[in-house]
Order: structure tokens, then C-alpha cells, then sequence
């Protein structure tokens, strides 16, 4: 005893550990499957334990956060190899004398139980709870050590409320807007998809069917306000670990080197509904625009709209913001258009090509640059005189004022589509009113639940139009007729801020107590390299948000990432025709692989787990075979976490037989 005295961290470390185990007190030096079992069951409730739910300091907390799954009804390998890392990290730092905050939640609004429930005429919600119940034991059996007790869901009107409260938050501060625009619509699970859910060939991300282009009055999150933040705020010291995502999230984002700003548009004097978004990196100029172009791709130059005229020349005229004058739109494909907007600001005293169309066109051309090296402003009313910095920064000023942007962003960065045409999602918390028009619900209000419908359609419009009492309201403002949106949130909403929920998952008064704001940023966020865009970026965009209205410490939320490599099988199918092909239907003749019944060639890949492609593998299946401790040590073995892992490994049988011995040198 005198020899651990010397070491009390080895003593405390001792309180932690597993022992020898024995029932009967005889050892037996074999290992099988049974004795694998029964030590797992004896020891399961005591590996298996949480930290209290006493709020830890800033120094001894430690947040380990793994992205949370869908609730499909089925864990697989890639979901038993992020928990098993997630896992063993926290079991580490808590040997270390952490207080671990290691929560577990379910990412559980989405089209996958929509399209359930109308194949089986069945509750979403039902069919989601009973996957919940599946995965949740599914996770325990493997002796994952999850704080359960901070458990969400974020179909849950609990959660919900302040996804709706983070919504109406945006709203109020200008960073929320409704237009109409050409959308992606998916023949098949009747519903828009953002540009980023549909692959390089047209198709759908999730459906797989051929995008069709519509025109759509949807719902937008400003989140190019944000742009320049985001992009400078990867190179934040804190981030440790992001190496590829930074470049990755950079890509996205794209150097920010211009303005964003909004026109009033007219026809025959009447202003439309929406505005134009213009892009520029000179808005110091502004009082030189003499026309506006727009690409034969923006919605507005649809043949379906009443606005095209002769040659490139329409009916619709744009309003400066800032000089107040009006100037002609045209739409030609005579300029180099941001992604962003598709639109072009024409300004002939800095650019010849914009000379030239103008004169083309008979416009008037206002000189605003002075003769001695273009150094200050001339012609310009009040910026006349202004250097052109001060000038860049008196007009966004303006602008930022006005509420017609004025802020930087990238050519190529749009803003978040949120709306989506289904039922099973967040519901958007306005009501429209015909004298008032949009009227935001009231933080009083929420949460504005789902409505129980009897049968769930996919017809093309939402099902919540079906939802009478639900849809029919009185406007909150002038108490008149309204009724409710019935457009829902895209799911990636919901989860941009659940990092933020489990650290206060029960406070049903308050978004989050100020007592729990020091354990932000997650210490440690793990997940693939699937997600590193799109949930990344909006995760960090609503945490800058959240940040700027000092709801959270930190404006990034991610300290450290662990970007796990994808789990892989062998794959089978024809040459031919592309078809997959279980296992149990090829054969091997020399080094080539051919179809059992047909002899057909076979091609032989590493691809991801899937059914459709017969390679998937239970985890329940390995684990009745080897037991929970082999089955993890197999996903931590052989490659190195951020590696893409090809099942089987190599090294399982090293595995078994290190286990063994361990066995066998313990009754030595």
C-alpha cells in the first residue's frame, strides 16, 4: 500500500477502472462469448454513470458533443463508430477529473417520417417516437455513456418553441424576408430543396429525382449579413482540428470582397413586391449608375412575367437607395454577373463596357469620379468632396440605416432558404392578414404547434392548408381574418443551435440561463465530413447571432473538430447495367468477380453502408457474435479516427486474440 500511496492519482484513477471479474471465484482461462456477456451485464450500470447535473466551472468542464442522428429506426456501423470515439474521449477526460458533458439528442423533424406516414397512413410523430424508443436502447445496449437526463428531441413542441423564438429574434432584427423565387422543386417528395441538396447532375440529395424549377414565394434567413464574420472568424486561435473544414467552409462562404444592397423596383410607377439584390465592390459610386442588367437566369427575366419589352430592354425600373434616382432595368447576357444576385450595377465613368452599353442605349452617364486620379467624389450631392473610402463608408452607413444592406459579402454567397412544402418540420410562426399583411406571432405565443391531421397527402402544396382550425386565425394586430403560414422550417434549422439546448434542455421560461453560458464553445464537436458545410455553416452562423445579442460568450461554438472518417464495405454490381448485388451472388474465378446465375462480369468497390446497395452490416449482428468491448475495439482499431474505415478489418482477429491473452495473463 505504500507503493500507491506514493501515487494518489493512481488511486483515484483505481476508483474508476473495471477489476478481475469473477461470480464463482474459480478462474477459468477461457474466454467465450457467455463470460464476455456476463462480465458487460455486471459491469454495465457501473461504467455507465453521468456527472450531476451540478453546472461545472469554466476549467473543469469538458463538452463533448457528438452530431446527433435521425431517428431512422436503425443504428448503423458509422453511427456506432462516432459514438464509440465520442465515448472513449469522454471516459478519458473523465478519468482525467473533468466534469463531462457528453449529451445525446434526436435530430427528429425531416421527410423520412412524412413519406412514412403517408405510405402507411400513420403519425409522423408516432412513427418517430417509436424509432427514438428503437435507437435509444439500441445506444444503451452498447454501454454508450450518454447523460440522458439532457436528452432532446427537436420534434418536440419543448424544442420547437425556441427554434420558433430564434425565428421571430431574426425577424425582428431585419435578417428574416419573404419573395418570391425560382426554387428546386422534387417531383417526388413535393417539396423545395436549397441549391446545396441538389447534386452536380440536377437531382435531388434525397429522392434521387431530376430537379424541376418553379417560382415560389419562399422564406429566406439573411444569413449573408453574417458572411464577413463567419469567413474572418475561421481564423480564430480557438479552432483547433478544422485543418480541411476551414477551407471547406471558406469555399462556401467565398472572399468577401464586395456590398450587398437593396433596389425598390417599379413598373408604370407602381413599386413591386420584391426588391432587387444588387452585389458591388464600389458603393462609393453609386450616384454613377446609369442602368441596371439582369442575367437571363434571374426570375425576373421568366417569360411567365409580364416584364420583358424589345431586345433586352423591360418595362421596370430600379430606385437608387441612396441618390433616389431611377434608372432603366435590362436583361442581356453582355455582363459578368455575381452568383449571388444575377444582377449588375452599370456605372460608365468606371467601366468602358458600361460606357458603351449606355450609349448604346441613349442613357444619360453622370461623371462622379474626379479628374486628379479619381482621389474624391464629384457630383455625388452630399458624399461630393468625400474621399472614396469615406464615401464607401458613408453610403453603407446609409444603407444600413434605410434597411437596404450596405454590409459585405461574397458574389457567390446567397441567403438560407428555410421554407419547405411538408408538414413534419418547425411551423414558421406568422400569420398573414389581408389589411395587415405579415404579422409575427408573439413570443407569448409560442410554441405555435403542429396541428394532428387525420391523413397526410403529397399533392404539392403543404398539408397544414388542410388544417382548417388550425390555419384560420385572428391577426394579432388589427384582430381581423388571417391565416397561418403553412410553409415549415427545413430541418436544418432546428439543428444550428441543439449545441446550445443540451446544456439547459428543461428550462421551459427562458432560452438559456445565464448560469450555463460558460460551458460554451463545445470542447470537442465529432462528426463527418458530410456535414462540414452546410450544418456547419449555419450552426456558426445562429451561434454569431446568438453571440451578437450576447445570448451565448463565444461568436464560434466549436472549439475543437474531429471529422471522422466514413465507414465502407465492398460493394458488388454488374458491369452492364450498374445493378447492385448481395454478396451471396457473386463469385470469384481467378482475380475477377462474376453473377453467380449469369456469369456476368462483376465490378468490385469500397463504397458506403447502404441497403439499396446490399453492403450494409448490422452492428447487432457483430455485436451478438463478439460481444460490445470486441465490437468497439474493432471500430477503434486499425485506422486512425479521421480515416475512412473499410469493414472488415484485418485486424479483428489480432483483436480477439489480444483479448485473449489478456484473459490469460490475468490467471497467470
Amino acid at each position: 500500500m505504500r507503493v500507491l500511496t506514493a501515487f494518489p492519482e493512481l488511486l483515484r484513477v483505481r476508483q474508476h477502472c473495471r477489476t478481475i471479474f469473477s461470480i464463482s471465484s474459480v478462474w477459468d482461462p477461457k474466454l467465450p462469448l457467455e463470460r464476455k456477456v456476463d462480465i458487460e451485464r455486471h459491469w454495465k450500470d457501473k461504467i455507465c454513470q453521468t456527472v450531476g447535473r451540478r453546472i461545472p466551472d469554466a476549467h473543469s468542464k469538458m463538452y463533448i458533443l457528438s452530431m446527433f442522428p435521425y431517428p431512422s429506426g436503425q443504428l448503423h456501423l458509422g453511427h456506432i463508430r462516432v459514438y464509440t470515439i465520442s465515448d472513449t474521449f469522454a471516459r478519458y477526460y473523465q478519468l482525467q477529473g473533468k466534469e463531462v458533458i457528453h449529451p445525446m439528442g434526436w435530430d427528429s423533424f425531416g421527410l423520412p417520417a412524412e413519406n412514412a406516414a403517408v405510405e402507411r397512413n400513420e403519425d409522423p410523430s408516432t412513427w418517430t417516437e417509436n424509432n427514438i424508443a428503437t435507437m435509444k436502447k439500441q445506444l444503451q445496449d452498447m454501454n454508450f455513456n450518454f447523460d440522458w437526463s439532457r436528452e432532446i428531441s427537436t420534434c418536440s413542441p419543448e424544442y420547437y418553441q425556441w427554434t420558433q423564438y430564434l425565428f421571430l429574434m431574426l425577424y425582428h432584427n431585419g435578417l428574416v424576408y419573404r419573395k418570391n423565387s425560382i426554387v428546386n422543386w422534387d417531383p417526388v417528395d413535393k417539396t423545395v430543396l436549397a441549391d446545396e441538396q441538389v447534386d452536380a447532375n440536377g437531382h435531388s440529395w434525397r429522392s434521387g429525382a431530376k430537379i424541376e424549377k418553379k417560382i415560389l414565394k419562399q422564406w429566406f434567413i439573411r444569413t449573408t449579413y453574417f458572411s464577413k464574420a463567419l469567413y474572418d472568424g475561421l481564423s480564430d486561435p480557438m479552432l483547433q482540428g478544422w485543418d480541411d473544414v476551414v477551407n471547406m467552409q471558406r469555399g462556401w462562404i467565398g472572399d468577401c470582397t464586395g456590398y450587398s444592397f437593396s433596389w425598390p423596383l417599379f413598373v408604370d410607377n407602381q413599386q413591386l413586391e420584391d426588391p432587387l439584390a444588387v452585389w458591388t465592390e464600389h458603393p462609393e459610386l453609386l450616384f454613377g449608375v446609369s442602368f441596371v442588367a439582369i442575367s437571363k437566369d434571374h426570375i425576373l427575366a421568366d417569360p411567365s412575367l409580364p416584364y420583358l419589352g424589345k431586345s433586352e430592354v423591360t418595362n421596370i425600373v430600379a430606385e437608387n437607395p441612396i441618390s433616389g434616382k431611377r434608372v432603366p432595368v435590362f436583361i442581356t447576357d453582355s455582363f459578368p454577373y455575381p452568383s449571388a444576385t444575377q444582377s449588375y450595377l452599370g456605372i460608365p465613368c468606371y467601366c468602358k463596357d458600361d460606357a458603351d452599353f449606355a450609349k448604346l442605349h441613349g442613357l444619360e452617364c453622370n461623371n462622379v469620379l474626379s479628374s486628379d486620379s479619381s482621389s474624391h467624389l464629384i457630383n455625388s450631392s452630399n458624399l461630393t468632396g468625400l474621399p472614396l473610402e469615406a464615401a464607401r463608408q458613408e453610403v453603407c452607413r446609409q444603407a444600413h440605416e434605410k434597411g437596404c444592406g450596405g454590409y459585405v459579402t461574397s458574389s457567390k454567397l446567397r441567403d438560407w432558404l428555410i421554407s419547405r412544402q411538408r408538414y413534419w418540420g418547425t411551423p414558421i410562426p406568422v400569420v398573414h392578414c389581408p389589411s395587415c399583411k405579415i404579422v409575427p406571432v408573439s413570443y407569448e405565443e409560442l410554441p405555435v404547434k403542429l396541428p394532428k391531421l387525420k391523413k397526410i397527402t403529397k399533392d404539392g402544396v403543404s398539408p397544414l392548408c388542410g388544417a382548417s382550425d388550425w390555419l384560420h386565425v385572428l391577426c394579432p394586430q388589427c384582430g381581423g381574418p388571417a391565416t397561418r403560414e403553412t410553409d415549415t422550417m427545413d430541418t436544418f434549422v432546428d439543428s444550428s443551435w441543439y449545441y446550445l439546448r443540451f446544456l439547459d434542455p428543461k428550462n421551459e421560461q427562458r432560452f438559456q440561463d445565464p448560469s450555463v453560458a460558460h460551458l460554451m464553445p463545445v470542447d470537442l464537436y465529432i462528426g463527418g465530413l458530410e456535414h462540414a458545410v452546410l450544418h456547419l455553416y449555419y450552426a456558426r452562423f445562429m451561434s454569431h447571432f446568438c453571440h451578437t445579442f450576447a445570448l451565448t460568450k463565444n461568436a464560434e461554438p466549436f472549439h475543437q473538430m474531429l471529422v471522422h472518417g466514413m465507414v465502407v464495405n465492398e460493394t458488388y454490381r454488374l458491369k452492364d447495367t450498374g445493378q447492385y448485388l448481395p454478396k451471396s451472388k457473386v463469385e470469384k474465378k481467378g482475380s475477377n468477380m462474376f453473377e453467380k446465375d449469369t456469369g456476368k462480369p462483376v465490378v468490385v468497390e469500397w463504397d458506403k453502408m447502404s441497403k439499396s446497395k446490399h453492403n450494409g452490416i448490422k452492428p447487432e449482428d457483430v455485436v451478438e457474435k463478439h460481444g460490445i468491448d470486441t465490437t468497439r475495439l474493432f471500430i477503434l482499431s486499425a485506422y486512425a479516427p479521421t480515416s475512412r474505415y473499410k469493414w472488415p478489418s484485418e485486424a479483428f482477429r489480432g483483436i480477439v486474440s489480444w483479448q485473449e491473452r489478456l484473459w490469460l495473463n490475468g490467471f497467470g
